[in-house]
């Protein structure tokens, strides 16, 4: 969560809190006021959230119902209204350990999060003459990790 930039340490680390709308506005928020290594402002915007299975209706009813969630005011949902996560919500059964209230917010930054394929699939296949038996094998290769980590914000819950 500590980042050494020219600028001063910077944080990917949004305010410890259970999911709620208060705690995903404050970290879309934190996500907009992002700044590049040398302090400047960039454009940095949330895509998707990303929660543990425990955690996957209370998201759905905080982005998907179409007044503020939770209230018997008559006001808005504006995360829902603004659009601010466009590739919506994602459950991740592997988020473990003590707290499973751990949710992240997943950004645009270019270099974030990368998938590189190594080598495409290749499947080779051979016959035995005298067993009639018939042999495949395929492989593939990938590659995975991150080049910004502005790339994803997380929260540890409360």
């Amino acid at each position: 969560a500590s980042h050494p930039t020219r600028s001063g340490l910077q944080s990917n680390l949004i305010t410890a809190a259970d999911l709620s709308e208060a705690s995903l506005e404050d970290g879309l928020i934190d996500i907009a006021a992002a700044k590049n290594s040398r302090g400047l402002a960039i454009s940095l915007v949330g895509q998707s959230l990303h929660v543990h299975p425990s955690e996957w209706f209370e998201a759905h009813r905080i982005l998907k119902s179409t007044l503020q969630s939770g209230t018997a005011n008559n006001d808005v949902n504006a995360l829902r209204y603004t659009g601010m996560l466009p590739k919506g919500i994602k459950m991740n059964h592997y988020f473990i350990g003590d707290n499973d209230d751990n949710w992240f917010i997943r950004t645009n930054a270019k270099m974030g999060m990368m998938h590189y394929t190594r080598q495409k699939p290749a499947l080779t296949r051979d016959n035995d003459f005298n067993t009639g038996n018939a042999k495949a094998k395929c492989w593939e290769r990938y590659v995975f990790g991150w080049g910004d980590w502005r790339g994803v914000y997380g929260n540890a819950g409360a």
